[in-house]
C-alpha cells in the first residue's frame, strides 16, 4: 500500500508539471508563431540534460558502458522523434488535444505486444472510434496536427517496446539517462540540417525554458512513480495528465470542446485505462514526451 501511495503521489505531481509544460509551450507558440518546432524540441532536450547533470552532481550515477549505449539507441531516437512530433502537434492543435493523442502510446504498445496480453488488443477499437468522434466534432482542427499527435504516440510506443525487450530490464533512472544521451546529438543534427527559428523575445524564451524544465521534471517524477508503484495503478493515474492539459487549454486559451469531442476523448482515455489494467508488472517507465 505504501508503494501504491508513493507511486500515485509522484504521478499526480508529474501530471501537474506536464500540464504546466504543455501550457507554457502552447503559449510560446501563440505569442510567437514563427518559432520553429526544432527550437522548442532542443530547448526541451537541454532542460532534460541539465536535470540529469544535476542528479549526477548530487550523487546519482547511471553512466553506461558502450555496449549498453548501443542497445538503447532505438529508445533515444524514438524518444527524440516523439518530442519533435508532439511539439509540432501542440503548435497546431494545442496541448490538450496533443496530449490526448500522445496518450495513444499505450494503444500502440498493445499492438506491438509490449507487456500486454493478446486479449487487450481489442482496446484499439474504442480508441479509433474516439479519434473519429474528435475529428467529426471539431472539423476545423488541423488534420496535420492530429496526425503529428498520433505519431508522437507511435514513437513513444516504439520507444517503450524497444526497452521492454532489454535484458536485464532498465531502471527508470537508466532509461532517463539514455534518453538524454541519445537525444542531445540528434537535436544538434536537426539544427545543422534545418536551421532553427529561435524565440525573439524574453517572454517566449521564458515560456519555452519553463516548459522544457517542467517537462523534464515531469519525466523524472513519472519515472519515480513507475519505480515505486504498480504499473497498472500508475499507468491509469497517468491519464490525469491529458485531462489537466485539456483543462489548461480551456482556462488559459479559451479552447472549447463539443460534445462529440468530449465523448471521443473519453473513449480514448477509457481505452488507455483498460489497457493499463491489463498490462503486466514492469519496472520500466514508458517515455512521456512532455
Amino acid at each position: 500500500m505504501i508503494g501504491v501511495g508513493c507511486g500515485i503521489r509522484s504521478t499526480l505531481l508529474a501530471s501537474l508539471l506536464g500540464a504546466a509544460s504543455g501550457a507554457c509551450v502552447f503559449g510560446a507558440y501563440i505569442v510567437d508563431p514563427q518559432i520553429s518546432v526544432i527550437a522548442g524540441t532542443n530547448i526541451r532536450i537541454w532542460m532534460n540534460a541539465l536535470l540529469v547533470l544535476g542528479l549526477a552532481l548530487t550523487g546519482w550515477r547511471a553512466f553506461p558502458s558502450w555496449q549498453q549505449a548501443k542497445s538503447y539507441l532505438p529508445w533515444g531516437i524514438c524518444g527524440a522523434l516523439c518530442v519533435l512530433s508532439f511539439y509540432a502537434s501542440v503548435k497546431q492543435v494545442g496541448s490538450g488535444v496533443a496530449s490526448i493523442l500522445n496518450a495513444s502510446f499505450g494503444i500502440f504498445a498493445v499492438l506491438l505486444g509490449a507487456n500486454s496480453s493478446e486479449s487487450s488488443r481489442w482496446l484499439v477499437a474504442p480508441a479509433a472510434v474516439g479519434l473519429t468522434l474528435m475529428l467529426w466534432g471539431h472539423p476545423v482542427v488541423s488534420s496535420t496536427g492530429i496526425v503529428l499527435g498520433l505519431l508522437s504516440g507511435l514513437f513513444a510506443g516504439l520507444a517503450y517496446y524497444s526497452v521492454s525487450r532489454q535484458e536485464p530490464a532498465a531502471t527508470p533512472s537508466i532509461a532517463m539517462f539514455f534518453w538524454t544521451l541519445v537525444c542531445l546529438p540528434v537535436g544538434v543534427l536537426w539544427i545543422v540540417h534545418t536551421p532553427a527559428v529561435w524565440p525573439h523575445t524574453a517572454q517566449t524564451w521564458s515560456l519555452l525554458l519553463a516548459g522544457g524544465f517542467f517537462a523534464a521534471a515531469s519525466q523524472y517524477f513519472m519515472a519515480d512513480a513507475y519505480a515505486r508503484g504498480p504499473l497498472n495503478a500508475v499507468s491509469a493515474a497517468a491519464y490525469l495528465l491529458p485531462i489537466l492539459c485539456l483543462g489548461a487549454d480551456a482556462a488559459f486559451f479559451a479552447r472549447r470542446f463539443s460534445r462529440a469531442e468530449l465523448l471521443g476523448i473519453s473513449l480514448i482515455i477509457l481505452s488507455g485505462l483498460l489497457g493499463a489494467s491489463s498490462r503486466q508488472q514492469s519496472d520500466l517507465v514508458p517515455e512521456h514526451s512532455h
